[in-house]
């Protein structure tokens, strides 16, 4: 299970409503989040270098050979 996987269960078990997106409300767009979202969240967070991108993309899309066990 990749990490959006999981984080989009919790959005759609107990009606997670995103507060990141400009202008957001409830019904324009969708709460899910993808791997982008993830990638840019731990870039704003300082938790992403250049040297682990390929790392971090494999792990949030569920592709790091750990993950499989």
């Amino acid at each position: 299970i990749s990490l959006c996987d999981a984080v989009n269960f919790l959005v759609e078990k107990y009606a997670l409503v995103r507060t990141d997106q400009p202008g957001f409300s409830a019904g324009t767009s969708s709460q899910l989040i993808n791997s982008i979202d993830i990638l840019r969240a731990r870039r704003a967070t300082g938790l992403m270098t250049r040297s682990n991108y390929r790392t971090v993309n494999n792990i949030t899309l569920g592709k790091h050979p750990e993950a499989k066990q």
